[in-house]
């Protein structure tokens, strides 16, 4: 089982929706029109597992650090290192989106604190 994220990646997720890994478009081109492999390749096969996926408590900073090393602009959020059931996904603009919102309201507070 997969779901398909925008720019051609999947997630890959077995019958407990535990993340089996991630693939892409190009991970396919090679095998999508040998209909000899059909029967014999699943999307298991070709996911990559080691998929970095952030875990439902990190911090908007943590899960930043991530894509910025992977270079992911969507991942899988898991529940935990232990149970790597998928909870959603995460986008990278969406991400900054929030991060950006929680500083400005840092910036608020920490403004009014200063009020005499």
């Amino acid at each position: 089982m997969f779901a398909r994220l925008p720019h051609g990646t999947f997630v890959v997720v077995d019958g407990g929706d535990k993340l089996v890994g991630t693939l892409s478009f190009t991970d396919l081109k090679h095998i999508a029109f040998d209909d000899s492999l059909d029967r014999l390749i699943n999307a298991r096969d070709v996911a990559h597992t080691q998929a970095p996926a952030p875990l439902v408590g990190d911090t908007l900073e943590t899960v930043l650090a991530v894509m910025d090393v992977s270079g992911e602009e969507h991942l899988a959020v898991i529940e935990a290192a232990d149970d790597r059931r998928v909870l959603g996904i995460i986008h990278h603009g969406d991400v900054l989106r929030a991060y950006n919102r929680a500083l400005l309201e840092a910036q608020a507070e920490e403004h009014d604190d200063n009020r005499p």
